[in-house]
């Protein structure tokens, strides 16, 4: 917060942008203990669907088959962990690769910089013929 001020019949606060240090919002959302596991189950989320894009089919068909990959392979590791954790996993996963990147700040890293440039297949995934509709999907 930058500055709060108090007027007659109204109260003005303003904000300025914040860089948070990374996994932050998660310790948030999932509690302080679950942080790291999440940010590693993300992290096998995201490399299963770059291990994919190349196979998905493209143009609309695109999102459906990843969401397919990132809940098949929750499925997968539902079978020694947790299923909510993976489901979790699974659709941040989703939403930072098909999504917008921004949502990472929600785990901490887990797409490495050499990456990015495979995740770019999948954050050309369409809906409806429009290219936004993922990210405010996800």
């Amino acid at each position: 917060m930058e500055r709060f001020d108090i007027d007659p019949g109204r109260v003005t606060v303003t904000y300025s942008r914040m860089e948070l240090p990374p996994g932050l919002p998660a310790s948030l959302i999932w509690g302080e203990g679950s942080n790291e596991e999440m940010r590693l189950a993300v992290k096998s989320h995201v490399e299963r669907l770059l291990h994919a894009a190349p196979r998905l089919p493209g143009g609309e068909r695109r999102f459906g088959a990843a969401v397919e990959v990132a809940f098949a392979w929750a499925r997968q590791r539902s079978a020694t962990g947790s299923p909510v954790l993976e489901k979790r996993a699974a659709l941040l996963a989703l939403g930072i690769l098909l999504g917008h990147s921004r949502l990472e700040d929600f785990v901490g890293p887990v797409v490495e910089e050499r990456d990015w440039r495979r995740a770019a297949l999948l954050a050309r995934t369409t809906l409806r013929g429009c290219k936004d509709w993922t990210k405010h999907f996800l």
